[in-house]
């Protein structure tokens, strides 16, 4: 396992990555992505993308069953990210695979939502 620096860490939340395998890149949040992260979830999603793109990924991993709770605003982070996803063109598209704890109804909800929006990239795994 090769660790990077991609990580953001609050009172209330934190963002973390490492890399698994040349192909996998994982991710963990936990928390409560408030008002507090304004443009660090925005940017630590736009690190990831770019990490993905300049590897050979083909699969991004992001562990939320420690998300608590996320604001509508940290929320559009997920589909400004999904939607550069699919504009990067088949040869370099990755697929994003959220784990969720079927115990937050709130993460069911919206996962759905992302999922819909974006079925060729975006699985979820409850």
């Amino acid at each position: 396992m090769v660790s990077t620096s991609m990580n953001v860490q609050r009172t209330a939340f934190s963002a973390s990555t490492v890399t698994s395998t040349g192909t996998a890149l994982q991710v963990k949040l936990e928390g409560n992505a408030d008002t507090e992260v304004v443009g660090e979830l925005a940017s630590f999603l736009r690190n990831v993308h770019a990490k993905a793109l300049a590897g050979s990924v083909l699969e991004v991993d992001v562990d939320m069953r420690g998300l608590f709770f996320m604001t509508s605003s940290r929320f559009k982070c997920f589909l400004t990210w999904i939607s550069s996803i699919e504009e990067a063109g088949d040869a370099r598209r990755y697929r994003v695979r959220l784990k969720a704890n079927p115990n937050l109804h709130w993460q069911r909800r919206s996962l759905d939502a992302l999922r819909a929006f974006a079925p060729n990239v975006v699985s979820i795994e409850m």
